[in-house]
């Protein structure tokens, strides 16, 4: 696509007047926001001639650089038009004429200023057409950072005709500001499909400074006919281009290597990378790559074989947007003694967040634990009569579940004695210093239950639902619940309000992925549910969401 350029002109006779403006003197201070109070022709005219300008009359003088910075005509004519200042009066006329028999859009965004510099009270969004009819579709959404609207962003529209879009180069077809409750909306548009984005806007050009700026990816395409359409909200994000480094890597055993980047990396993009060991002759590819957390900035890579001695260069991959490729030399000849891996860290961050008593706990270590007998590990819970069990179920992740598989309640304790460690670490531990880790857990007393009830209509084509449970003070983290529309979603919290989100999983990680512009990958869709969830200890609340997800 064409890189469209938005006009900022002045006529020699706006020019002339815009250099006399100057801030009145004396008087009170004006805060009052300007307004556009009137239009000709008013929005949603058809049959307009097609030598007719299009006037603006605003409440006050205005700042006229700004406001012609921020005035735009979509679809933009051949020629940008004539702006003729009188007073309060902008009059934009067509350099030739107007195209025949089409709607046009004329914006202009709240950041046009009085000359005491107040914004505008609410941008402006003017139809005209010179047809017999006036294209009638509309595209709304919400625009977000965070956990609140994005107050001060702009939506941009870009009309997929026959090529992609790239918001860093290409300025969009239809740009407009959100309100202050992030709320946007592009109306009068003619039949086609279309592409929104967000857009954080600091240097005001209406294209995407990457890296600087924040952009929001939609999560599909509009097909729009004579219809409104509401997409789900658009979540501004930093989207990263610089490329992550190899920072370090180092050998764990004769057959795990531990490698450090030097920034955090979806743990499922590692996953389905590739590391290979060369050694000048032979090369020998990772057949694991273990991952501790969902970002992480550090893996281990299980390999069959490795050089016995002598150096050898590692070589990663990671797919997909974003995705990268480096390198990083180390020594074979200083293998450890023993076959695995040293004596395990366990993960501070590891274990189900203690607000959800879930059935099990996982405790997730950063180095296998193949030579660490589960024998040697012992788990008791606070209560009289408790039977808990313990298992591996990954060469880093040990789980811990009640014998007859209810909730876990009061405080999980996990020990290992010193000889167990003591072999892990290949005879080079402390006796004295045994492992240990202890999970205090909400008692019954101080939870409630909640019952949420999904509508039947609450779908995603594609994705797998989540339901999002955040709590308004304290632990501000997500905690995300598998839901099935119509099934009943269970669960006990700490006694508090509650957010709620629901998040169509398309990758099943549990967490947003932000999409990319160019080439498009579609971001996961992440809706902001408005009820709350009140819990209240030892009493049971019931939720039930009726309004369906339009897709």
């Amino acid at each position: 696509m064409t890189r469209r350029v938005r006009f900022a002109i002045c006529a020699a006779l706006a020019l002339a007047a815009c250099a006399k403006q100057g801030l009145p003197p004396g008087g009170p201070e004006d805060r009052t926001p300007p307004e556009v109070i009137e239009t000709e022709p008013p929005s949603g005219t058809a049959r307009v001639d097609v030598h007719t300008p299009v006037t603006l009359l605003f409440s006050e003088p205005m700042k006229r650089e700004d406001v012609e910075a921020a005035l735009n005509i979509f679809p933009a004519p051949p020629a940008p038009p004539n702006l003729n200042w009188d007073g309060q009066t902008l009059e934009i006329e067509p350099d030739t004429v107007w195209a025949p028999d089409q709607t046009y859009v004329v914006t202009l965004q709240v950041e046009a200023r009085d000359r005491r510099g107040n914004r505008l009270r609410e941008s402006l969004q003017l139809a005209f057409s010179t047809g017999e009819h006036i294209d009638s579709a509309s595209i709304g959404g919400a625009i977000w950072r965070g956990e609140a609207p994005a107050a001060r962003a702009l939506a941009l529209c870009y009309r997929l005709d026959r090529q992609n879009v790239n918001p860093e180069f290409d300025t969009a077809d239809y740009v407009v500001q959100v309100d202050s409750a992030g709320r946007f909306r592009f109306d009068y548009l003619s039949p086609g499909v279309y592409r929104v984005f967000g857009l954080e806007d600091r240097d005001r050009d209406w294209l995407w400074n990457i890296g600087l700026e924040f952009l929001a990816v939609p999560s599909r395409d509009i097909d729009v006919a004579d219809a409104s359409y509401l997409l789900p909200p658009l979540f501004l994000a930093p989207l990263d281009t610089v490329s992550l480094r190899i920072e370090s890597c180092q050998l764990l055993s004769r057959r795990h290597i531990e490698i450090q980047l030097d920034g955090p990396v979806d743990s499922i993009r590692l996953v389905a990378g590739q590391v290979s060991v060369t050694d000048g002759q032979d090369t020998y590819v990772a057949s694991d790559i273990l991952v501790v957390d969902t970002v992480a900035t550090s893996f281990v890579a299980v390999l069959d074989s490795m050089p016995v001695a002598g150096s050898a260069m590692l070589s990663l991959t990671v797919p997909g947007p974003g995705g990268f490729e480096d390198t990083c030399s180390f020594a074979t000849d200083k293998t450890p003694a023993f076959d695995e891996a040293p004596v395990p860290r366990l993960r501070p961050d590891s274990s189900y967040p203690p607000m959800v008593p879930p059935s099990s706990l996982r405790l997730t270590f950063d180095r296998p634990l193949k030579r660490l007998h589960l024998e040697a590990a012992r788990a008791h819970g606070t209560r009289p009569g408790d039977s808990l069990q313990i298992r591996m179920v990954h060469p880093m992740i040990l789980q811990i579940g009640r014998a007859g598989g209810s909730d876990l309640y009061d405080t999980v304790t996990v020990r290992f004695d010193s000889g167990a460690v003591a072999m892990a670490a290949g005879g080079h531990w402390p006796p004295q210093h045994a492992v240990g880790w202890r999970q205090p857990l909400l008692s019954a007393d101080s939870t409630g239950t909640y019952e949420i009830f999904w509508n039947p209509g609450l779908s995603h084509p594609t994705a797998t639902l989540w339901l999002g449970v955040q709590s308004t003070r304290g632990d501000r983290s997500v905690h995300w619940v598998a839901t099935s529309p119509g099934v009943p979603t269970v669960g006990r919290l700490a006694a508090g309000d509650y957010r709620l989100w629901l998040l169509g999983d398309e990758d099943g990680d549990r967490r947003k992925s932000a999409g990319w512009p160019h080439p498009f990958e579609p971001a996961e869709a992440l809706w902001p549910l408005a009820d709350t969830l009140k819990v209240r200890a030892r009493f049971t609340t019931e939720l039930h969401l009726l309004s369906p997800v339009k897709n």
